[in-house]
């Protein structure tokens, strides 16, 4: 097998279900599509285990996904390029495993998929795979000029995505003022 066929689009790092749930109940559980990048995971994490998830009803499905910018040049020797990717690669992998963990010994089913690619495309078709029922990620905080132009993967979910879509907001986020009449 070659190098880049080992770095193929989607890598399921791994699964567990929770030990007392049976099989035939895992058919109808919630399916919880989570995006994670290393500046979001911990809060977002948090705030679903605090507020969202219940552990008998539920399944988590962690998505990260790695940008793939391919050099442009023609004659460019790969080699170094390639290694650069399987570090990328086995760095998402560990980052999804660390991130699954705080799932499963919280007793809630848990697969974790790293995705290489533009994350907005990445997201909305895995999404649509895996007929997620609701997909929860955070928002870096950008204001609107930057979101104008580079471009916001939470607002495109939001205007994409085939289910409901949550935003968690760092806990740090200034609270907006309340409107006075």
């Amino acid at each position: 097998m070659s190098a880049m066929q080992d770095l193929r689009r989607d890598s399921v790092i791994e699964q567990k279900a929770a030990p007392e749930a049976p099989k035939q109940e895992q058919t109808n559980k919630r399916i919880i599509a989570c995006s994670v990048d290393p500046t979001s995971a911990g809060y977002v994490i948090n705030w679903i285990l605090a507020n969202f998830v219940r552990a008998d009803q539920d399944q988590i499905v962690l998505m990260h996904v790695r940008p793939f910018d391919m050099p442009v040049a023609p004659y460019v020797d790969t080699t170094g390029y390639i290694t650069e990717m399987q570090e990328d690669r086995d760095e998402s992998h560990r980052f999804l495993k660390a991130c699954a963990t705080q799932f499963w010994h919280n007793g809630i089913d848990c697969k974790a998929v790293s995705m290489m690619g533009d994350p907005k495309e990445e997201l909305m078709r895995k999404v649509k795979d895996i007929k997620a029922d609701v997909l929860i990620m955070g928002a870096r905080g950008l204001g609107a000029f930057k979101r104008a132009f580079l471009g916001s993967v939470s607002d495109h979910c939001v205007h994409h995505a085939p289910c409901a879509v949550v935003i968690v907001k760092h806990p740090d986020t200034p609270k907006s003022p309340k409107s006075k009449k």
